[in-house]
């Protein structure tokens, strides 16, 4: 099908081959071809919306924003219900439990995947844990239950025991579709004194990259 002049008409089934010039209209079924040694321009004075079965999925606004509404990303906090745990001397994962944002439910606040993110697609991947104790701590990021990133807060010497001190782990993971992110912390005191404080003081985070 090769089209030189611009063609307003409505094209409903299979295209294969090459489209020269503009086409103004509808068009319902498949498109097979390739687009060699130019650009794709697409105008509209509105925004371009991608659908998949009637689903928006990607939408350019007419300011210029992309929108993907369907991107994975999660922002979770600890509940009170778990302080009691966070007086615990040594290991423990994290238990995130309340959600502010779980785009695709893919970190799981209960069952067997329970403080866990599954990554829904193969990619890189952007988390951060921020967490607030007063006690000593050593903190991990875990995938598949191996060490990613770690880091310690020791309590300075010159202050007293019991103070809150806070610290922020940050990494980029590359995943494959499956793959389990979690965090855990040891408290190295035990009671009096907290691994975690919850609420709004403790947080993680992650979205996908690409």
């Amino acid at each position: 099908l090769g089209i030189s002049t611009t063609k307003i008409f409505d094209i409903t089934g299979n295209v294969t081959g090459n489209v020269t010039g503009d086409v103004t209209g509808n068009l319902t079924g498949n498109v097979t071809g390739n687009i060699n040694n130019t650009d794709l321009l697409l105008q509209t004075e509105s925004n371009i919306r991608f659908e998949i079965d009637g689903t928006e999925k990607v939408r350019i606004s007419s300011e210029g924003y992309l929108t993907k509404p369907h991107h994975p990303s999660f922002s979770v906090y600890i509940s009170s219900a778990h302080n009691n745990a966070s007086l615990v001397t040594g290991t423990q994962t994290i238990p995130f439990d309340s959600v502010n944002t779980n785009i695709g439910s893919h970190f799981k606040t209960s069952g067997t995947d329970a403080h866990k993110f599954v990554a829904p697609v193969a990619g890189n991947y952007f988390f951060s844990l921020s967490q607030n104790h007063n006690s000593r701590v050593d903190s991990k990021i875990l995938k598949n239950g191996v060490i990613f990133h770690e880091g310690e807060n020791e309590i300075p010497v010159d202050e007293t025991d019991g103070e809150w001190h806070h610290h922020t782990l940050t990494c980029v993971i590359p995943l494959a579709a499956g793959d389990k992110v979690h965090c855990t912390t040891r408290n190295q005191d035990g009671n009096p004194y907290r691994a975690w404080n919850s609420g709004n003081w403790d947080n993680f985070s992650g979205f996908l990259i690409g």
